[in-house]
Order: C-alpha cells, then sequence, then structure tokens
C-alpha cells in the first residue's frame, strides 16, 4: 500500500494546512495588533506634548486631544498679565462661552473705568462748589465784619441813633 491513498494521509495533511494557516493568521493578527499598540504609544506620547503631531491618533481621540490643547492654549492666554496683548491668542483658540465671558468683563471693566472718570469728574465739581462757596462766606463775612465798623463808626444823634451821611451809604454800598 505504498500508493494507496489513505483517509488517514488525507486527513493528516488537512490537518497541516489547517495549522500552517492559523499560524499565518496568528502571525499576521500580532503583526496587526502589534500596529494597533505602537500607534497608541505613539498618540499617548504625542498627546502630553503641544508641538508633537496626534496623526498616529484615533480620529475621536484626536479630536479629544486637540480641544484638550485649545483649553491649554486658552488658559495660557487668560493667565497672561497682559490680556490687552493676548486678546488676538484668546479669540482664536478659546472657546465661544470664554470669548463671550471675555467680552461681557472686557465690557465691565470699561464700565468701571467710564464710572471712575464720571465719579472724579463729580469729586471735582463738588472740591470746586466748595472752594467757591467758601471764598463767597470768607467775602461775605468780610463785608459783614466791615459794614460793621463802618455803622459802628458812623454819628450817632442825641437819641442814639445812627446818622449815615452819604460817604457812609458810600461805604455800605461797595
Amino acid at each position: 500500500m505504498i500508493g494507496a491513498f489513505s483517509p488517514f494521509k488525507l486527513g493528516a495533511g488537512l490537518l497541516a494546512m489547517l495549522a500552517f494557516g492559523a499560524l499565518v493568521w496568528l502571525a499576521q493578527d500580532r503583526f496587526a495588533q502589534k500596529a494597533v499598540a505602537d500607534a497608541a504609544r505613539a498618540c499617548n506620547g504625542a498627546a502630553g506634548s503641544a508641538e508633537r503631531s496626534i496623526d498616529s491618533c484615533l480620529p475621536k481621540l484626536r479630536l479629544v486631544i486637540e480641544g484638550q490643547r485649545r483649553a491649554d492654549a486658552c488658559d495660557h492666554a487668560l493667565a497672561a498679565p497682559d490680556l490687552v496683548k493676548s486678546r488676538a491668542a484668546i479669540r482664536l483658540v478659546c472657546s465661544t462661552e470664554v470669548k463671550r465671558e471675555f467680552l461681557a468683563r472686557e465690557i465691565a471693566q470699561d464700565d468701571l473705568a467710564q464710572a471712575n472718570i464720571t465719579i472724579a469728574a463729580l469729586i471735582d465739581a463738588r472740591d470746586t462748589a466748595v472752594l467757591r462757596a467758601e471764598q463767597r462766606s470768607a467775602t461775605a463775612n468780610t463785608k459783614a465784619q466791615r459794614n460793621a465798623q463802618i455803622i459802628a463808626g458812623a454819628s450817632r444823634d442825641a437819641g442814639s441813633l445812627i446818622r449815615c451821611d452819604a460817604s457812609c451809604l458810600r461805604d455800605l454800598a461797595d
């Protein structure tokens, strides 16, 4: 039975081909899984740095990382000591809600500055009015004292009534 076709040989051959196919599939799957793992490691490394490319990341993860990078850039722009200079960065990287709040804050600061200017002008006007009132009061007091001296120095008649002649009246009128 050397040339004979036996079911045992056929089964062994099929089993060997099946095992070989399984090994090829496992090797291919191993390389595919390694590529996915390498891409995940590269994505993980790139996610921590704003300068590194995130092209190796999955699309949904890329969106999350880009959003986080924009949020970090927005936080950095908002933390700048001179917000006037960082306005462009805020408008470029921050979300709509942050931009709206930033604009409301700027408007409130402008309103506060205008209110401070108005208050300062009112204080100046008040101080000027007080100074004018003090000057009028001082002038009135001086005039009253002078008039009292004029009247005290005026001549009197027999009944101790003051007799104010023309020069006395002129002095009182001044």
